[in-house]
């Protein structure tokens, strides 16, 4: 699930006045790029999506703007690791019903356990600890 929705990435676009866009999407969520261009485009704005592999937020398209291919880089499913005004970071986040974290209890024999997640889940740290 996008966080944020193309709406609001539209906003978010027409607010700086870009004109062309660079989509960049891990290899996970790369099925996505046809329709969130196609929203793009229907919106007005000229739009590229980057195929290259992704790994991460260090791992940033960047020669679509420094090349001047795009106004802007959409990074999807990452979290910031700087502040770079060229790139704008859409989270995408992956829901899943915490009580099957009732499958773990069992094999907790500490009484202090710490919460690792991905980006994906960090929305659902709250409802983790509250289970």
């Amino acid at each position: 699930m996008w966080l944020s929705g193309t709406s609001d990435l539209i906003k978010k676009l027409k607010k700086r006045g870009v004109h062309k866009v660079a989509l960049q999407f891990p290899e996970g969520l790369k099925r996505q790029a046809g329709s969130v261009s196609s929203d793009l485009k229907t919106a007005g704005f000229d739009v590229i999506i980057s195929g290259d592999p992704c790994y991460g937020a260090c791992d940033l398209a960047l020669d679509t703007v420094t090349e001047g291919k795009a106004d802007v880089l959409v990074h999807f499913g990452h979290a910031p690791v700087d502040d770079r005004g060229e790139v704008i970071f859409e989270p995408w986040t992956v829901d899943f019903d915490v009580s099957i974290l009732a499958q773990a209890l069992p094999l907790l024999h500490e009484k202090t356990v710490g919460l690792v997640t991905t980006v994906q889940h960090a929305h659902l740290v709250p409802a983790m600890e509250s289970f």
